[in-house]
């Protein structure tokens, strides 16, 4: 059912791509202008503080349009809305930027390609955030680039653009509506990607439908990171996501101990390519035949084989017949003591407990402290000597005098048999 419901969704061209890609731009470069302008007055902005703000960035552009208009060839003009309408602008700012471009406009206005990158992008994303009513005020004023900068501060705009407010909501709502649903577009339009890659990964330990989440997760991951302007195709771009999203789902759930998510593209790299050599030469290639045609180590290989086949079993696993038994019943505990050992232990323990028994409370306490006979840990001269308020050679002089008492052949001989 849902591989015929994907399959009805028609597949995207470029042109289409750019299309919504634009639209996901601007959605996200006004969620951005909101949430900058509740991080510094903690409050969302009216639509009326949006276009303000719109402008004031707008108008910081009249250098690189200046740039631009020379660097297209296109006859410069000082209105604003007759510039930002030229479709010679409109072409070389809202798709893919000329390198050439760029260049110029870092030469022009002094900084690197980076931030020349940013400025013209800023300049298509603004100029399209303008709502209608706003753009037919600057054309019906012929507002210039120069006077465009006084407009963010001037009270006379401000009192024109206001009774607009609603309209300017309803404008920028639509922005915001249309981005959603043409990021939902762009991501059912590729699922069919998703399912083309996921179904080289059966076999590996996770069923497919299973492989299909992870890899729409990494398809949203795509659609979320994509730039268009560098140019690329988004599949192209999405294939490494969607990939990355099975591949870690696949190293972190379907093996008892995790293999990194690198190490689990170097297996499928040496299973293919094991795949390959049987047929051409039709026997099970060696290390040194797939590291050859691979130009690894056969070492290296044999390592990440071991890695792939070695899984381990549960000490849960039923054994036996009748499968009455248990794996770890059988696997030796070398952490734990032999039942003679422990049966000696325990008998040597009370025999010198009773030993200790025959000195007195002060010597006993100062023994069993010293030696840790009562929890493993033993104490220092200077702490047992804080323990009962006395200096170390007071301690020191109470246990000479048990160990002599011990000592006594009538006491260490309960303890001689222990000590063979």
């Amino acid at each position: 059912m849902y591989l015929q419901e994907i399959g009805r969704v028609p597949l995207l061209n470029v042109q289409e791509e750019k299309f919504l890609c634009r639209k996901i731009e601007l959605g996200r470069s006004l969620e951005k202008i909101e949430d900058n302008h509740f991080r510094k007055h903690k409050k969302f902005p009216s639509p009326v503080d949006i276009v303000i703000h719109v402008i004031s960035q707008l108008s910081k552009a009249a250098p690189v349009v200046q740039i631009i208009e020379e660097h297209i060839g296109i006859k410069p003009s000082d209105d604003v809305v007759t510039t930002i309408k030229n479709p010679k602008l409109r072409s070389a700012i809202d798709d893919v930027i000329d390198t050439s471009l760029i260049a110029a406009t870092a030469k022009g206005i002094g900084k690197g390609n980076t931030a020349a990158e940013e400025a013209i992008v800023n300049l298509s994303i603004n100029s399209h955030l303008l709502p209608p009513q706003v753009l037919e005020l600057l054309a019906r004023d012929k507002i210039s680039w120069q006077k465009l900068k006084t407009l963010s501060t001037s009270e006379e705009f401000l009192s024109q653009i206001e009774p607009h407010s609603n309209e300017f909501k309803a404008y920028f709502e639509k922005i915001k509506t249309e981005a959603k649903a043409s990021e939902k577009h762009l991501t059912e339009a590729n699922l069919r990607l998703v399912v083309s890659i996921a179904k080289k990964y059966i076999g590996h330990g996770m069923p497919l439908l299973e492989l299909i989440q992870e890899g729409n997760i990494g398809l949203i991951r795509a659609v979320d990171k994509f730039q268009y302007r560098k140019g690329y195709k988004f599949s192209t771009y999405a294939t490494w996501w969607i990939r990355q999203g099975i591949t870690r789902s696949i190293a972190d759930q379907s093996r008892t101990i995790r293999i990194p998510v690198h190490m689990v593209e170097t297996i499928n790299k040496l299973l293919r390519t094991t795949r390959q050599l049987i047929q051409e030469l039709g026997h099970e290639p060696t290390y040194e035949e797939i590291g050859s045609r691979l130009n690894i180590p056969p070492e290296k290989v044999e390592g990440v084989m071991a890695l792939f086949f070695r899984e381990p079993m549960s000490l849960d696993m039923p054994i036996g017949e009748d499968a009455d038994s248990r794996l770890g019943d059988l696997v030796e505990d070398r952490t734990s003591l032999a039942p003679t050992e422990a049966t000696s232990h325990q008998l040597l323990k009370e025999q010198i407990d009773k030993v200790l028994d025959e000195l007195t409370e002060r010597e006993k306490k100062v023994l069993q402290l010293r030696f840790g006979l009562k929890d493993g840990h033993a104490r220092t001269l200077e702490e047992v000597g804080r323990e009962f308020d006395v200096t170390r050679e007071r301690i020191r002089q109470i246990e000479g005098k048990a160990l002599r008492k011990l000592r006594h052949p009538t006491r260490s001989r309960k303890l001689k048999g222990y000590l063979d």
